[in-house]
């Protein structure tokens, strides 16, 4: 009987405890249940409700966005990320590269971002449109990124946010690795007679290799602005051509794809 009612009275007990816990809500979406020690204008010391015997935890007011004490009162330190300083990052992005219209050409640019969000994927896909319409063709390879005989080019970039990016200004470094085809009008021998020339249309193929940097603008967390600038060297393995490469980008992307869930620490 007294067994019992120990049992009883160590459950009331423990549930009780799991009542008042106090929560802490960061502005990064996420949250911790705790119990609150002390709170100053600068930090909030706490204990984790699994170990109250434990050490105190600090955590500055500047990454808090509010505490629910168990009582039910509230303090409120900041707005919540996706209204403040923080803006969560969505898993994929869709841009188009301003600068490159200027010279005519299309780039399409696909992004996949890490579930950390400080490394992410670019997978650039570029179209000549004077090409595509058959003019500027020269008799020379033209091997550079802005060539007015450019077919299509196609590039991966890893871009690394050494500060993180769920700020509205970011920077990030990264590698460029590129394939691309530009179109060459060649003289051929007819060698039926009369012997003559006729001009014959070729694909070159060229490769590339650069590092990048730029900065990055997020108004939201559905757009996002970048420029950035990529400096390397273009190479044709049939031709031994090696010319220096610099790009210059300005892409304006559209976000997609759910926000991250609200995940407990």
């Amino acid at each position: 009987m007294y067994r019992k009612l120990f049992l009883l009275a160590a459950l009331m007990l423990m549930a009780g405890a799991l009542f008042s816990q106090d929560t802490i809500y960061r502005i990064d979406r996420s949250y911790e249940r705790c119990k609150v020690t002390e709170v100053s204008r600068e930090e909030i010391r706490y204990k984790k409700t699994s170990h109250l015997d434990g050490p105190v935890y600090v955590i500055s007011t500047k990454e808090v966005w509010k505490i629910v004490y168990a009582d039910g009162d509230t303090d409120i330190f900041n707005t919540p990320g996706f209204m403040a300083n923080a803006i969560p990052l969505r898993p994929w992005a869709v841009g188009l590269n301003g600068f490159d219209l200027m010279f005519g050409v299309i780039t399409v640019v696909p992004e996949h971002r890490f579930r950390s969000g400080n490394v992410s994927l670019r997978f650039p896909f570029s179209v000549g449109i004077r090409t595509l319409k058959g003019d500027n063709v020269s008799s020379y390879v033209e091997l550079y990124y802005y060539s007015s005989s450019k077919l299509y080019s196609a590039a991966i970039e890893l871009l690394a946010f050494p500060a993180g990016r769920m700020k509205k200004w970011n920077f990030f470094m990264g590698a460029r690795l590129e394939y691309g085809q530009v179109q060459t009008m060649r003289n051929v021998l007819n060698p039926f007679p009369p012997p003559n020339y006729t001009y014959q249309l070729y694909k070159e193929p060229f490769y590339g290799l650069g590092i990048l940097n730029g900065f990055q603008y997020r108004p939201s967390d559905r757009v996002e602005l970048a420029l950035d600038a990529a400096l390397g060297m273009l190479m044709n393995e049939e031709n031994n051509y090696e010319m220096p490469m610099f790009r210059f980008g300005i892409t304006m992307s559209y976000c997609i794809g759910p926000l991250p869930p609200v995940k407990q620490n």
